[in-house]
């Protein structure tokens, strides 16, 4: 990945674990991918009040990635459709939330937020 725009978009999260290897995001992606992280994934860990595993963030060759507005977690520490629920109930602002079976058969918790609004 190339060193441009900040190395880590949040406290708990960065790049590297939000991108998947080989790709390269651009300044935009970059800036989604901080709003991603940053109210978004932090205000989930501080909610569920554990650390998130990421499985995928930004990837070109996903579209639901592909412009660094999503990401697939797991929870360790709860069932993840009570996490799930927890995150519905909040008042954390996301466009999609959903639970996923990913291809190793495993489930995850699948988000995207809405692309910022800028003036």
């Amino acid at each position: 990945m190339a060193e441009t725009g900040p190395l880590n978009p949040s406290e708990h999260f960065s790049f590297d674990q939000m991108v998947v290897p080989g790709a390269n995001p651009d300044l935009a992606q970059r800036a989604n991918l901080a709003i991603l992280c940053d109210p978004t994934l932090e205000a989930i860990r501080s909610l569920l009040g554990v650390p998130l595993e990421i499985v995928s963030g930004f990837d070109p060759d996903d579209p639901e990635h592909a412009e660094g507005l999503g990401c697939n977690f797991r929870v360790h520490g709860w069932p993840l459709k009570a996490a799930l629920d927890a995150i519905y109930a909040s008042p954390i602002p996301v466009q999609i939330l959903s639970l996923e079976e990913g291809k190793d058969r495993s489930f995850h918790i699948h988000l995207s937020v809405p692309p910022a609004v800028t003036a």
